[in-house]
């Protein structure tokens, strides 16, 4: 039960984040807080770490792609050598615990 690495459109991937928890598919959108500035004000923001992508867990990729893919602002997962891109749970985890230091 891997994770995969979904390519979104650009800018969208906090708005596909909450479309797949909504639909109960656990996904990792890495953020990172950082300081905009604009002519009037400065403002903290949430930027994703990896723009245009998300870390979508799925069960089974065959049969759960299929739903993901069909969600606005999907592009496609990553594939590596003819097989869909895997990203071990424990390099999600390091991910997690760097942006938390």
């Amino acid at each position: 039960m891997p994770w995969y690495v979904l390519h979104t459109k650009p800018r969208n991937e906090k708005k596909l984040t909450s479309l797949l928890q909504e639909r109960g598919i656990k996904v990792y959108c890495p953020l990172r807080e950082e300081i905009k500035q604009w002519s009037d004000r400065k403002k903290k923001v949430a930027e994703p770490v990896f723009k245009s992508y998300v870390f979508v867990f799925l069960n089974d990729y065959k049969e759960e792609s299929i739903d993901v893919l069909n969600l606005r602002g999907a592009v496609r997962f990553l594939w590596w050598l003819g097989k869909p891109g895997v990203v071990r749970e424990d390099e999600i985890k390091a991910i997690q615990d760097f942006l938390e230091y």
